[in-house]
């Protein structure tokens, strides 16, 4: 007599066509899991036809949102408020209708909610007063309404500067170097909270398996290094000198007011993940940068 296979575990992703969330999908397949990808435009048909395309699902990871890569204007400020805020919010409503609810809803903020004078770990409060800070804030708080009407277990990272070979911003900034052309970028003191992408899916499966996991975590590398000792380090993987800097009157030129994301970063402290138990594969950035221009 032959067992019955247990039936197979399904999670939600919207944002799933992005850099992190085609990894993730990618991931959570190759570990025996279904993946039902949310999209821009199930998000427009409402929330009531959400919660039912996401019937019976385990976890929910929330990973939209318009890219921040791209000059702000006014009007992509607003894509980039909408994409996120209103697409939280809908998830949240669904939750509430569905019949049978997931287990853990895990969605995304971004280390640039702190201000760049202080150190931080979860329990700061020392929030920036910048556009991307204040839009990280109204994004945790819609996020946070699954807990008003539901028991389902919450987690919401945030995310440092995400490191891979495949997409994000890693391969714009390993490009000048492998013309010769490298560099810091502006002063080069400024802090590069850094994580590499395959510690981003590995606390994204900790989170969702661990039942114990909830409220917010910081998702750094454990190693606080300078926008300097990143291009150091990126130079000499590289087998490339890092002596062509930046000026910061040219990113503002080129980027506008979204230059800040290159000239301000943040000292942050992940204390929560190792304390509950996550261990970091790529804990410094030596150890991260072998991994990503490794042949």
């Amino acid at each position: 007599m032959t067992a019955t296979p247990p039936p197979q575990k399904t999670i939600a992703i919207t944002g799933a066509t992005g850099f992190i969330g085609q990894s993730l999908s990618a991931f959570f397949i190759q570990n025996g899991y279904r993946v039902v990808a949310i999209t821009r435009k199930d998000i427009k048909a409402g929330a009531k036809h959400v919660a039912e395309k996401m019937e019976s699902v385990q976890a929910i990871f929330n990973l939209a949102g318009a890219t921040i890569q791209k000059r702000w204007t006014p009007t992509y400020k607003q894509e980039i408020v909408n994409s996120r805020i209103l697409t939280t919010r809908t998830l949240s409503q669904a939750i509430a209708l569905m019949t049978q609810k997931p287990e853990v809803f895990i969605s995304t903020s971004a280390v640039g909610i702190y201000n760049h004078i202080d150190i931080h770990d979860e329990f700061s409060e020392q929030y920036d007063h910048s556009f991307l800070a204040e839009v990280c804030q109204q994004w945790e708080a819609e996020a946070m309404t699954v807990l008003t009407h539901t028991q389902v277990r919450l987690v919401i990272f945030r995310l440092g500067v995400v490191l891979g070979r495949q997409g994000g911003a890693f391969p714009k900034m390993r490009r000048p170097f492998c013309f010769f052309l490298g560099g810091r970028m502006a002063s080069g003191e400024q802090w590069f909270p850094f994580v590499h992408i395959k510690d981003v899916l590995s606390a994204f499966w900790f989170a969702c398996n661990n039942t114990k996991a909830g409220g917010i975590y910081n998702l750094t590398a454990p190693q606080n290094i300078t926008n300097r000792k990143f291009a150091q380090v990126l130079g000499k993987t590289l087998h490339r000198p890092s002596w062509l800097p930046v000026p910061q009157w040219m990113l503002k030129l080129l980027m506008g007011e979204a230059a800040i994301l290159i000239t301000q970063g943040q000292y942050v402290k992940a204390h929560r993940l190792p304390h509950d138990g996550f261990m970091f594969e790529y804990p410094t950035i030596e150890k991260a940068m072998k991994e990503l221009v490794g042949k």
